[in-house]
């Protein structure tokens, strides 16, 4: 008989809160969730949180690619329900990008460029009329929708310069001192990071010390925001 009530109680944490419909169903609710009715909730909730749908009616992407940016000239109107007859319409034009003469290629090209800047521009703009902590939320539910291997999701950080920007330790100012060094600059990201590894540990403590004090303003600098940020979360809830 407690097994209703506990059900009923883990409905109310993953349901939005004040939904009227949400309430109505766990007033319903007769038996325990099963695990699989446990993760579809959850992730119905972190769909919302993520503002991934959102995002794509308010702020479409447009072709960044020479390639996108031709198909979508090409076959505005394909319906994705017919995959056999869109194969064969790709393979078609696929021939025909590959065939394009040089000067219609550049064309493609500057526009896909132009494209890009547009993008991130009316992302900018569509990230800034949400508040900070919303953002931050949308990012914490995208990381564990990546985390919970959902298909077809974009779940890609949104940038957001309000979001305080975590601190870096001191090795990595180290590395951010030597990345570029002539010595280094041919090696592979694997092979850099273990070289500068190595040296890391060899260094002596006065070698290490202002990469410490750069690391330690950094993380002064990072908590101060965070702790803005956390008063302006409170504030907004």
């Amino acid at each position: 008989m407690e097994e209703a009530p506990r059900a009923q109680e883990q409905l109310r944490r993953l349901l939005p809160s004040g939904a009227a419909a949400a309430a109505g169903s766990v007033r319903r609710l007769s038996g325990p969730l099963s695990d699989e009715a446990k993760l579809k909730l959850k992730i119905k909730e972190l769909q919302r949180q993520s503002l991934i749908k959102e995002q794509k009616e308010e702020a479409p992407r447009l072709p960044e690619t020479s390639w996108r940016l031709f198909y979508s000239l090409k076959v505005p109107n394909i319906e994705r329900k017919t995959p056999f007859v869109l194969g064969e319409f790709m393979a078609l034009i696929a021939r025909e990008f590959k065939s394009l003469p040089a000067a219609e290629l550049e064309e493609l090209s500057v526009k896909a460029a132009q494209n890009k800047v547009t993008n991130e521009l009316a992302l900018k703009d569509w990230v800034l009329k949400h508040p900070p902590v919303q953002i931050h939320e949308a990012n914490l539910a995208r990381t564990h929708l990546k985390r919970l291997g959902r298909p077809n999701t974009r779940t890609h950080k949104l940038h957001d310069d309000r979001i305080p920007v975590k601190f870096k330790g001191s090795f990595m100012y180290y590395v951010k001192s030597r990345a570029n060094s002539a010595d280094v600059a041919h090696m592979s990201t694997v092979e850099k990071a273990g070289l500068l590894g190595r040296e890391w540990r060899s260094l002596e403590a006065a070698e290490r010390k202002p990469f410490e004090e750069m690391a330690a303003i950094d993380r002064e600098r990072y908590l101060k925001e965070k702790d803005a940020f956390i008063k302006g979360k409170k504030t907004s809830t």
